[in-house]
């Protein structure tokens, strides 16, 4: 039986823990998609645009948006910063 899973989250955990599995091997690579959705102006309004991600058997994602869950990072220069000036 085919089963679908919609998880909607900012969290780049869950992101890293899910390519880990794929390189792990325990999770095969061609049942995850993951999905990038940002806005797009349109004049005076804007939609939304769902964008695949490329997954490779690596678990790396060949079409990485830029700013696409960069937050951990800049948050662990933050803390640096804070310790040690």
């Amino acid at each position: 039986p085919n089963k679908w899973f919609l998880i909607e989250t900012h969290s780049d955990l869950i992101v890293k823990r899910t390519l880990r599995a794929i390189v792990e091997e325990r999770i095969p690579q061609s049942s995850v998609n993951i999905v990038f959705v940002h806005s797009e102006d349109a004049g005076s309004s804007s939609y939304a645009v769902a964008e695949p991600m490329k997954i490779d058997d690596r678990g790396q994602i060949e079409n990485w948006p830029e700013g696409f869950l960069d937050e951990s990072l800049k948050e662990a220069d933050r803390m640096l910063d804070a310790l040690y000036g």
